[in-house]
């Protein structure tokens, strides 16, 4: 009728208690599972939190690589004056902006959402994710602008330049004739 191993089964199960199993028991029972459920559920949640944190770090080194260094090389070596001097000593400033307040911020929020992880502490670390993203959306847009200025104002020099040397030609024939 039935296969041995079901044998041991119902005979492992009327030593426990016969057919009405023991509240204790079955309490314990329950308590295991949930706490194995417990267990696995917080396990995937911070698997998830911590994938999240690690995009967003790999996010804020790739808007790095795109950081405008040679731009602001170019600049610098530019010997502008007036208008076009303010110009780059504003792009400058909002260059250290990022570099020294908003980049820290985004580490700072990144490190906290991971700390936060760490303590269980989920609702803080979903928030300091949020912030990251926040600041690193901001970090991208004004890299974009800082670069499209710089490239206009490279331009614009070059052109310039260009001017410049057309009327010195101008005036060297002028001054010939």
């Amino acid at each position: 009728m039935y296969d041995t191993s079901n044998k041991r089964l119902f005979r492992y199960i009327e030593e426990l208690g016969g057919d009405r199993m023991n509240p204790l028991l079955i309490t314990m029972i329950v308590i295991l599972v949930l706490g194995l459920v417990t267990f696995g559920m917080t396990y995937l949640v911070r698997k998830r939190y911590y994938q999240r944190i690690d995009e967003l770090d790999q996010q804020k080194n790739q808007v790095l690589k795109k950081a405008p260094y040679d731009e602001l090389k170019e600049v610098n070596k530019l010997n502008i004056s007036g208008q076009s001097l303010q110009l780059r000593k504003k792009l400058e400033q909002k260059w250290n902006e990022i570099e020294s307040v908003k980049y820290p911020r985004l580490e700072n929020n990144l490190c906290d959402a991971e700390q936060a992880t760490d303590r269980y502490r989920l609702v803080e670390a979903k928030k300091s994710q949020d912030r990251a993203e926040e600041a690193l959306d901001e970090i991208n847009e004004d890299l974009e602008m800082l670069k499209n200025d710089l490239v206009g104002l490279i331009e614009r020099e070059q052109a310039n330049l260009v001017k410049i040397d057309e009327i010195k030609k101008r005036y060297h024939e002028i001054r010939k004739s």
